[in-house]
């Protein structure tokens, strides 16, 4: 790949998402039946995989600098994202809107949610 290029992909056994992200690929949680993504390119994605083939259902925006972390909640449909600016961001996965943000200080690099989703812990430096 020529310098500065990034190839973001997902693989899945029967097909695999290129150009996934603009930037490369920096986190990714599975949950739901969805992969989730975090980039440098400032986006979070959410990728329903539970077919042959995978499809974006969500791409979530709204972190100013490189996201770091993502997690996804064992029990329900919610998912959690850090970035280094210092933002945490919780979204709702069935319909990709932000339920809450958080303003975590330092820049983040590691976020986590509880399995009902309720309760967020978060990394910072």
């Amino acid at each position: 790949l020529p310098p500065g290029t990034h190839m973001a992909t997902l693989y899945h056994p029967t097909a695999s998402q290129l150009n996934a992200h603009e930037g490369g690929i920096s986190c990714v949680a599975w949950g739901h039946g969805l992969v989730v993504t975090g980039s440098a390119d400032e986006a979070v994605h959410s990728y329903d995989v539970s077919g042959a083939k995978i499809e974006r259902r969500h791409t979530l925006t709204g972190h100013e600098l490189g996201v770091t972390a993502v997690a996804v909640a064992a029990d329900v449909a919610v998912a959690a994202s850090a970035a280094l600016d210092s933002r945490i961001r919780v979204w709702n996965l069935d319909t990709g809107s932000l339920n809450l943000e958080i303003d975590c200080g330092p820049m983040s690099y590691g976020v986590a949610l509880s399995p009902d989703g309720v309760t967020v812990a978060a990394g910072s430096m």
